[in-house]
């Protein structure tokens, strides 16, 4: 695939898939998955460069959730 294609895609899970399949991307050991923090209704963004590499732009993101005064 050219890299000027762009394609998002929304997984919506539960928290331990999130953390393995983050592990996964990353290519950290599986076993570490517990290592990671998912909180509920988090964000994490995942950017997959012109070479194939996965980097995290953020993780566990939940600023969207705070109370508007």
């Amino acid at each position: 695939m050219p890299h000027e294609d762009f394609h998002r895609v929304a997984l919506v899970t539960h928290n331990s898939i999130a953390k393995i399949l983050l592990c996964s991307i990353l290519g950290e050991a599986l076993s570490r998955y517990r290592e990671r923090r998912i909180d509920n209704a988090s964000i994490t963004k995942i950017a997959i460069d012109k070479f194939g590499k996965a980097h995290i732009e953020y993780e566990n993101k939940t600023d969207h959730l705070s109370e508007k005064t």
